[in-house]
């Protein structure tokens, strides 16, 4: 959508002792697709050890304002400091570690229509100068992967490394980031919430690209992690913890934690061992379950680490309605995958020993449902199917986890050449399943059946139906796509 108006543009870029990266950052901002004279790029130098002005030209095709702070006062009070001496209409928050794509002005004005009270996230990749390593191979902590499926962001997805907003908009509300959020982490997602109190929305636009141009460690990620603990607290206690606010941080509470402190304690040696061994592996490639063991005991690690420091006092937080996606979900999926990567541990072992325990039945089925997913990864169908059968079973409301459990069950049996079966529950999944699955997912299962009625039924016109309804829901599923062109 182009705008009806060119808006004049300030981008505050936050800054402390980045020094040779800056001058990329500010040297792509210079070359934006944007006109030149349309923008304003308002470097906040937050006490560096040498100054921003002593190597960052003003006499540059884009206007340069540079301000510094005479002490460290941390990203949310420079972020401040950029917006009371930015005179854009549209206001960019871009990090200065963020190299920004040569249309990234352009695609967040292209969302801009004045007065609408939304916030534009943009999206963030790994720079392609960045040296792979397991973490940043299955670690995308800065793409939006799984908001994409999302119907609606909530302030838990707001990010502030690329990210636009009306500057009227901000006045009008009073809205800042709070800038007692000194420690790292925290000041934007708290931003988002207070965004969304007011009525606004967030639109995920992920042609605006930046590319993180950061080497990135798990280590230091974890260390980033442990001082948000800081943060967390800080956030949690200014709303009265809010259970609206601990429901979406997924923050477990003190006396959950420790019940589970010794499945915790369980899981953060195991996910140390297994991305000790991950790392040490010297080739390209990886198999579908290896990645699944990097990246789980990477995110537990991460998002375990501000609770050694958080929970050293006890903090009131309210019980959570299910324990999804929180570091005790994790941390149990660290643990059955460091008993797979034992190599002795049946579905049935792992049920009675992990799942069957639990009260809360959410977590027991998407326990099942990850479970499932590693057994077929390492070729045991068996007990893929038995712990898919039992996560099936649980008494809970039907919902996404629930389909695809099914999805996975089909899958198994027609590998297997069970092709009854297999329809009677890809057909489940047409007849019923649509309202909980992402296009893709559902129009997968449309393929499948698609394939089961021509290959085995043989019945390409009946196939064909299946195939185009796949489609057409789902342009891009290349499979479908090609059956459709074999059935005519």
């Amino acid at each position: 959508m182009e705008p009806t108006h060119q808006p004049y543009v300030s981008i505050i870029l936050p800054t402390y002792n980045e020094n040779t990266l800056l001058v990329s950052v500010v040297s792509a901002l210079c070359s934006q697709s944007y006109p030149p004279s349309l923008l304003n790029v308002i470097i906040v130098d937050d006490c560096s050890s040498i100054p921003v002005s002593s190597f960052i030209s003003d006499d540059l095709p884009v206007r340069i304002t540079i301000i510094r702070h005479t002490q460290n006062m941390g990203r949310a009070s420079a972020r401040n400091t950029g917006l009371i001496h930015a005179t854009g209409e549209l206001v960019i928050f871009l990090d200065s570690d963020i190299i920004p794509d040569h249309h990234l002005v352009e695609q967040h004005v292209n969302c801009y229509i004045a007065g609408d009270k939304k916030a534009v996230l943009g999206t963030v990749r790994w720079h392609p100068d960045v040296k792979r390593n397991n973490f940043t191979r299955f670690g995308k902590w800065f793409e939006y992967d799984t908001v994409l499926d999302k119907p609606e962001l909530d302030f838990n997805d707001f990010a502030g490394a690329n990210v636009s907003i009306e500057k009227a908009l901000l006045t009008k509300y009073s809205i800042r980031f709070d800038s007692n959020f000194t420690a790292y982490g925290m000041e934007d997602i708290e931003l988002g919430y207070q965004l969304k109190q007011q009525g606004f929305r967030f639109l995920f636009c992920p042609s605006a690209i930046g590319l993180h141009c950061r080497q990135a460690t798990l280590g230091d990620q974890i260390k980033r992690s442990e001082q948000s603990a800081h943060s967390i607290h800080y956030f949690l206690s200014k709303y009265n913890f809010d259970s609206t606010i601990s429901d979406k941080l997924h923050i477990v509470p003190h006396s959950v934690y420790e019940q589970f402190i010794d499945i915790f304690d369980k899981a953060y040696t195991r996910a140390t061992e297994l991305v000790s061994i991950l790392d040490s592996f010297d080739r390209q490639y990886y198999s579908s379950f290896e990645e699944e063991c990097y990246a789980t005991s990477a995110i537990f690690l991460i998002e375990s680490a501000p609770y050694r420091q958080l929970y050293h006092s006890p903090v009131s937080t309210p019980e959570l309605p299910t324990l999804i996606d929180t570091a005790v979900d994790r941390a149990l999926r660290v643990v059955l995958i460091s008993e797979l990567m034992d190599g002795n541990a049946s579905g049935e072992t792992l049920f009675k020993n992990y799942i069957q325990p639990l009260s809360d039945n959410p977590l027991k089925q998407s326990l099942c449902h990850e479970l499932g997913r590693y057994f077929i990864l390492l070729n045991m169908p068996e007990d893929a199917k038995y712990i898919l059968e039992k996560g099936l079973m649980i008494s809970t409301p039907i919902d996404k986890t629930y389909f695809l459990m099914i999805y996975l069950l089909a899958s198994v049996h027609k590998n297997e050449s069970n092709y009854y079966v297999a329809s009677l529950l890809f057909n489940r999944i047409i007849q019923e399943g649509k309202p909980f699955l992402h296009k893709s997912q559902y129009a997968s299962a449309l393929f499948h059946t698609g394939q089961i009625l021509l290959t085995c039924y043989n019945t390409p016109s009946e196939a064909s139906t299946y195939f185009k309804k796949a489609v057409e829901l789902c342009p891009e599923h290349k499979s479908a796509r090609l059956a459709l062109v074999t059935c005519a």
